[in-house]
């Protein structure tokens, strides 16, 4: 069976745009960018780009796709988009791949972002590396080939991105395309979850939880949890849900399992609707009128129901 995943795009990227080189305009665009300045930056990238700053085209294209200081209009950025690509510039190859991906802005065309991905991974940029091997791994634009997709995974790794770390643990703990090595797996998955991907968080709290691959501990297992439910992650909070109902690592609170389970039903999560009816059942009316209410107010970010304050 294909191992198929939904794509992760990843959009321009400050830390690139900062990194090119740059006319005093566009650092200054930038500068006013990362304090939520669109005004001034709009003013200071359209000199800029003007006067041919290909970094600038980038950061326009940014505030276009994004409604920054200007009506949103994905149109406008695939020009910008566009603009920079065709300047020879990674982040923009990158950037109008992922539009062609989406179909937003102009139609959707898998061999075009495949063309552009393949631009922009030879030339080290990490998104187009992650989003080239999604591609490979999904025979989308290009006949499926998980060997490829895994090297490109790791490339992409290598440059610490945690969505590709987690994917080249999946790809080495199930030998795909790669022979199976569940101890670099492992390396990978620790590193995704330091990196603070939730999916690897919860995965490798369960882990602990159960001992398998790891040494078992059910404290860290459940840090773990609470870190993927913090943001929102449906198996962290599934999994956190389990942990306080059967006071596995933490202390049993049938209350906050409750919670937890609920928003894990809202996130997704195809197994909570059952652990909340059974839960559920353990409570008065009170008590779940309380959670629902806690739980239906939460938002990622915000203390979990039950938890606020709690260790």
């Amino acid at each position: 069976m294909r191992p198929y995943v939904s794509l992760r795009l990843f959009a321009v990227s400050l830390a690139l745009l900062s990194a090119a080189p740059a006319l005093a305009d566009a650092a200054a665009g930038l500068d006013a960018y990362k304090r939520g300045d669109y005004e001034t930056a709009l003013r200071e990238w359209t000199a800029a780009a003007a006067a041919g700053d290909v970094g600038a085209y980038s950061g326009m294209a940014w505030l276009y796709q994004f409604g920054r200081g200007v009506p949103r209009d994905d149109a406008k950025a695939v020009e910008w988009f566009r603009k920079a690509a065709e300047a020879g510039d990674a982040t923009g190859q990158s950037n109008l791949a992922s539009m062609y991906l989406m179909g937003r802005g102009v139609p959707q065309d898998d061999k075009l972002a495949l063309d552009w991905l393949t631009k922009a991974a030879a030339q080290g940029n990490s998104g187009a590396q992650a989003n080239l091997a999604f591609m490979y791994r999904n025979g989308r634009g290009v006949e499926e080939d998980l060997a490829q997709a895994a090297a490109l995974y790791r490339k992409a790794a290598e440059q610490n991105v945690p969505t590709a770390q987690y994917d080249l643990y999946l790809f080495l703990s199930k030998g795909w395309g790669v022979p199976k090595d569940e101890e670099e797996a492992l390396t990978w998955l620790s590193r995704s979850a330091a990196g603070g991907f939730a999916q690897a968080q919860a995965q490798l709290g369960v882990l602990h939880l159960t001992g398998m691959g790891v040494p078992r501990d059910d404290a860290h297992g459940v840090a773990l949890l609470k870190q993927a439910a913090a943001r929102g992650n449906f198996d962290g909070l599934y999994n956190l849900g389990q942990a306080y109902a059967g006071g596995r690592g933490t202390r049993a609170d049938m209350p906050t399992a409750y919670a937890l389970f609920l928003l894990a039903e809202k996130a997704g999560s195809p197994s909570a609707t059952a652990a909340r009816d059974r839960v559920g059942k353990a409570l008065h009316f009170d008590q779940r009128a309380a959670m629902e209410k806690e739980a239906g107010a939460w938002r990622p970010g915000l203390p979990l129901p039950g938890l606020a304050g709690a260790p």
